[in-house]
């Protein structure tokens, strides 16, 4: 960091002397601009010798966009004082032979944290010395090009009244380097205190580094005496106690000035808690029962709670600038702890076994974090971590007795196992000798767990605060459709909050100091595919595109059917059309975006639509076919849905049009799915292509000798009352022809539906069967005459006897 700073200074330097050395040794410049024989353009001097006195004021400008150093110059003092009481802790850490996981951790935090803003500070002041090097440069070109302007105007004497006075542009010349000049000292200052700054916290940084490794060694190796034996409760002794003693009085000394330096903090705190209890109470006549949102309003005090100090958490975490007093952010951590679990306990987990394992568990870490605030030693955290462990197997044990409370039996059986054989392992390696690997699994265990709980609750609060915002908005569609939206964004929201999860998971780990380096380090993870870099953000910004454009799509579709389709009574196959036609201009679009996005060029992009030409040409040409013939089919619309088609012996109302097929679904209720080509190469039958209007035909034969008149009549009369026949066209009824059993007729009716044409039929039989009835019409069945010419004798015997007989009975 030194020697950067100091090649900036060098060549500020260099630009000095060669600057001050021009204006005090001029002539010897201008004889060598003499040597220079190349003459200037009039534009290039009508520029320079007009445009001046602008770029002096863009100067002026430019120089005042910089940052201003004043503010930075006033950080340092803060810095140094933060920076040499990190020094202290890191000293004494070094001399602590019971140095906890929480100290080193805090430690680390800090440190990570002020480091993070000296590189704020230094990116600035890097930025502002390139953008003064870059002015710097320009105006000395400035300066070059007028020395020219002057000698050319001695070979050209009549240029030197059409100019500007060359005073005033050398005066404009010299008052922005000194401009220029003024801005290089202090930024080049800053940048100084604050390399040095640099290199005392990169020093401090490798020390810590030193005393975590070591104490990742010292932590899995046996590190003080097995409990069976008397090494081990020798520890307890008057000075253990005394040295519990004070820690205990320097804790609540030290936090008792904490509270009375931040008081307006936590006044601040409380109130914007307040505030956020009573919204979520008066939200209660906002929402549905059936809400997302409508659980929490039942609770408000510990939603208010949970919400307030959750954000604090995690805006501390990723923040370098926010620095709480030592121990605050675990003050924040258990009322959020608490909180979740009293909202989760009482709103989702219903089974009471399940209820008050989530209790036991966060009371357990809310004590832990407790302890490790007030620097108990590790014995004593040792024996409530073993205290902990053993009230857990006898839970269990006692789980394994009862189990009444928990109706399904796998999920008692795991639960059981995990907490026996959690609580198992803590007491093994508590008893042989490694207690701060007990510390630490129990510890570590537990916070995965309760921060598991804590983003799941985080998850469903945000769903239902959106669908609270959304039920409120002025706008009856979204209104109407929350419930729906919400649940489209779910997997958006469920992916945000897995990488909250999982960032949070690695700091608690302790992989990564804070949640700010655990971001920045996924964030710059890289991975060459093909040349091109792949990153966590690029494969993110490429799901949500893809997930927003779908969105997008989905919510313009409701939207035109809901809302804007229907106000012009638009049919519904039209209406299938446009949402279709609209849907794939979206899709377009959007893959144009994210193409865009992700680094294609359009030519990239025009190599992927010849090997895509190629493919098709080779083995997609029926599924091009079809899409074609879909698109063709939205067009054109000579089927739409809602239509009733025959194609081949199939019949059916078609349901869906489509990209590669047309769904149909019979009258048996059986869906068939017709590839769009066959729709555009083969004879279609549509009943409803312009109307659903048909023309219903009743055929009827009555017996030979019946009034031919009165039969017409009646078929008319049943024809004129039912309600579904219209009355344009009229009915006709018509005697076809001389049947060989019957007299021919055909009633032909026109109906307004295509759907009612069977149950019309039905209806006009039995109305005409009645009147026939009534009327004394014989409907005939099929009659035929037997001519015998040659009969044999013994037959015709038998035939005459049996008609004798059928005589004699009647």
């Amino acid at each position: 960091m030194n020697v950067s700073f100091g090649k900036f200074i060098l060549f500020f330097l260099l630009i000095f002397i060669f600057s001050t050395g021009y204006a005090a040794d001029e002539p010897e410049k201008t004889d060598n601009l003499e040597t220079d024989n190349q003459d200037l353009s009039l534009i290039e001097i009508f520029n320079l010798t007009n445009t001046l006195p602008e770029a002096l004021i863009d100067l002026r400008n430019q120089i005042g966009d910089l940052t201003d150093t004043t503010s930075i110059s006033a950080q340092i003092p803060k810095l140094n004082s933060e920076l040499g009481d990190l020094e202290w802790e890191t000293t004494m850490a070094t001399s602590n032979t019971n140095l906890s996981f929480h100290e080193i951790s805090a430690l680390d935090t800090k440190l990570t944290k002020v480091s993070a803003r000296i590189n704020k500070l230094n990116k600035t002041i890097k930025s502002n010395v390139h953008s003064l090097e870059i002015f710097s440069k320009e105006w000395i070109i400035k300066e070059e090009t007028l020395q020219k302007i002057i000698i050319q105007t001695k070979t050209h004497p009549n240029l030197t009244d059409s100019l500007p006075a060359f005073d005033t542009l050398a005066k404009s010349i010299n008052v922005a380097q000194k401009l220029i000049e003024e801005q290089i000292h202090p930024n080049l200052l800053a940048g100084k205190k604050l390399g040095e700054i640099h290199t005392r916290t990169y020093a401090l940084n490798d020390t810590v580094k030193d005393i975590v490794r070591d104490m990742n060694e010292l932590n899995f190796q046996q590190a003080s005496a097995s409990m069976l034996s008397a090494g081990f409760y020798s520890r307890f002794n008057q000075e253990l106690l005394q040295q519990i003693w004070e820690n205990i009085r320097l804790f609540f000394t030290y936090q008792k000035a904490y509270l009375r330096d931040n008081f307006i903090g936590i006044l601040t705190f409380v109130a914007v808690t307040g505030i956020v209890a009573l919204f979520t109470w008066l939200s209660r006549t906002l929402v549905k029962a059936s809400s997302r949102w409508y659980p929490f309003t039942g609770r408000p005090l510990s939603t208010a709670v949970f919400i307030v100090s959750t954000t604090f958490v995690f805006v501390e975490a990723l923040s370098a600038d926010i620095a709480l007093p030592p121990n605050w952010a675990i003050f924040l951590k258990i009322p959020m702890i608490v909180a979740a679990v009293f909202l989760a306990g009482h709103i989702f987990i219903k089974t009471p076994v399940y209820r008050t394992i989530t209790y036991f568990l966060a009371f357990c870490l809310s004590a832990i974090m407790f302890l490790n605030a007030v620097s108990l030693p590790p014995p004593l955290v040792h024996l409530f971590v073993l205290g902990f462990s053993l009230l857990c197997i006898t839970y269990c044990f006692r789980l394994f007795t009862k189990g009444k409370d928990i109706q399904s039996k796998r999920k008692k059986v795991a639960i059981e196992l995990s907490l026996l054989i959690f609580s198992l392992s803590v007491i093994l390696l508590g008893i042989t000798g490694y207690e701060l690997v007990a510390i630490l699994v129990f510890y570590t265990v537990l916070l995965t767990l309760v921060l598991t709980l804590v983003v799941w609750l985080m998850q469903k609060m945000m769903s239902g605060l959106i669908e609270l915002i959304l039920l409120n908005l002025p706008f009856k569609i979204i209104q109407q459709n929350a419930p729906n939206i919400v649940l489209e964004i779910a997997p958006v929201l469920i992916l945000a909050h897995t990488i909250i999860w999982f960032l949070a998971t690695l700091k608690s780990l302790w992989v990564f100091p804070t949640l700010g380096a655990a971001l920045s380090a996924l964030v710059s993870l890289q991975v060459i595919v093909l040349s091109r870099i792949i990153t966590p953000g690029s494969v993110l910004l490429v799901v949500f595109a893809l997930y927003a454009t779908f969105l997008v799509s989905r919510g313009l579709n409701a939207f035109l059917i809901q809302e804007v389709l229907p106000r012009y009574r638009v049919e519904r196959g039209v209406q299938e059309s446009i949402t279709r036609l609209v849907h794939y201009a979206i899709i377009s679009i959007g893959f144009l975006i994210l193409m865009k996005l992700i680094g294609f060029k359009f030519g990239d992009i025009a190599i992927i639509g010849g090997a895509l030409g190629v493919g098709i040409g080779f083995g997609l040409k029926e599924i091009v076919n079809n899409f074609v013939s879909g698109l063709i089919l939205l067009f054109e619309r000579p089927v739409k849905v809602g239509d009733i088609i025959v194609v081949g012996q199939d019949m059916g109302e078609v349901m869906s049009l489509g990209l590669r097929a047309t769904t149909v679904q019979t009258f048996d209720n059986a869906e068939i799915v017709i590839p769009n080509a066959e729709l555009i190469t083969l004879p279609v039958t549509n009943w409803t292509l312009a109307n659903k209007s048909v023309r219903v035909k009743v055929p009827v034969g009555v017996a030979y000798g019946t009034d031919l008149e009165s039969v017409l009549k009646i078929l008319l009369s049943c024809a004129e009352r039912n309600p579904s026949v219209l009355t344009q066209p009229p009915a006709k009824a018509l005697f076809l022809a001389f049947g060989n059993s019957s007299l021919d007729f055909e009633l032909r009716v026109w109906i307004s539906d295509f759907n009612d044409k069977l149950t019309v039929l039905s209806d006009l039989n039995l109305d005409i069967d009645n009147q026939f009835h009534e009327a004394g019409i014989e409907i005939p069945f099929p009659q035929s005459d037997l001519h015998l010419r040659t009969i044999d004798g013994e037959a015709a015997a038998a035939l005459q006897q049996v008609s004798k007989n059928e005589t004699r009975s009647s």
